[in-house]
C-alpha cells in the first residue's frame, strides 16, 4: 500500500451560508440556465480576492469607457464587475466551501457575467455583504438605546446621505426587518 493511498482526505468545510437561487437570477439566453432552483454556498471572499477584483473590474472599466468624460459610465462598469467577481469568488458548491459551485465551477469569473442577470448578480453581491456582516469580527451590536435612535434619525439621515450609500443602508435596514419579522409568531 502506497503512502498516498493511507492518507484521509480532510473532510469538505460547509460554507457558512447557503443561498437558493431561483430560474429568475439567470440569464434567459445562458445555455446552462437551470429549469429549477439551485443551491449555492455563500463564502468569505479573501483580502487578497477583492483587491484582484478591484483591480480587474478597474481594467474592465477603463477598456469599456476609456474617455475622460466617461467617468460616470465608467464608475458603473467598474461596480458591476467587481459584484461579479465578488459573486465568482464568494460562492461556491453548497456542500463544500473549497470548491466553486458547479453552475461556474470551469471559470468562475468569466461564467458568472454570462450566466446571471444583473439582478441575480447583485441579489446574490447582496447576499455575501449580509454574510460578511453576520460573521464579523469588528462590527459591534446595537444596543437597546440606539435601536431606538435608529428610528427617530433614520430619515434624516438617509437623505443626507449619497444615493449609493442610502440605497445600501436600506438593504442592511431590509435585511434586518425580514430577519425580525421572521423571528415573531
Amino acid at each position: 500500500m502506497s503512502v498516498f493511498s493511507r492518507i484521509d482526505a480532510p473532510e469538505a468545510e460547509k460554507p457558512p451560508a447557503t443561498l437558493t437561487l431561483t430560474p429568475g437570477f439567470f440569464a434567459t439566453l445562458w445555455p446552462g440556465k437551470p429549469k429549477a432552483d439551485v443551491c449555492v454556498g455563500l463564502r468569505l471572499v479573501a483580502e487578497e480576492d477583492k483587491q484582484a477584483a478591484r483591480g480587474e473590474a478597474a481594467r474592465a472599466a477603463w477598456a469599456l469607457h476609456p474617455r475622460e468624460q466617461d467617468a460616470d459610465n465608467r464608475v458603473d462598469a467598474m461596480n458591476d464587475a467587481l459584484m461579479r467577481w465578488i459573486v465568482a469568488r464568494g460562492t461556491c458548491d453548497p456542500n463544500d466551501a473549497s470548491r466553486p459551485p458547479e453552475l461556474w465551477s470551469e471559470a468562475p469569473e468569466d461564467l458568472v457575467k454570462e450566466a446571471l442577470t444583473v439582478e441575480g448578480v447583485k441579489g446574490i453581491y447582496d447576499a455575501i455583504e449580509q454574510l460578511e456582516l453576520e460573521l464579523s469580527p469588528v462590527r459591534r451590536e446595537a444596543t437597546d438605546e440606539e435601536i431606538d435612535e435608529v428610528i427617530v434619525m433614520s430619515r434624516a439621515a438617509l437623505a443626507e446621505m449619497t444615493p449609493i450609500k442610502a440605497a445600501r443602508v436600506r438593504r442592511l435596514l431590509g435585511y434586518c426587518l425580514d430577519e425580525m419579522i421572521a423571528a415573531l409568531p
